[in-house]
């Protein structure tokens, strides 16, 4: 079973979790504004060692036809950076 975010937090690990999201202008009576979109956005997730000797990202990019799930974006983007810091730790 994968780690959890909090888990690895327990553990001493630094877990910083960004999620960014796209927005996208539309015009309207009162004039133009800028919305935020269901769809698209990114989860990136950074984890660096209890002993701050090593870190890595992973990162989960969601398709601008999808719509933006901040949990699986979690578990996609902490997936790949655990599995960068084995990378790292060889």
């Amino acid at each position: 079973m994968q780690p959890t975010i909090k888990s690895l937090r327990q553990q001493g690990y630094k877990v910083r979790v960004i999620h960014e999201r796209r927005y996208t202008s539309k015009y309207k009576f009162s004039g133009p504004t800028v919305e935020l979109s269901a769809r698209g956005g990114w989860t990136t997730i950074e984890i660096t060692t209890p002993d701050k000797q090593r870190s890595a990202v992973g990162e989960a990019v969601c398709s601008n036809q999808d719509n933006f799930n901040k949990k699986i974006g979690n578990m996609i983007a902490l997936g790949r950076a655990l599995a960068a810091l084995e990378n790292v730790k060889s």
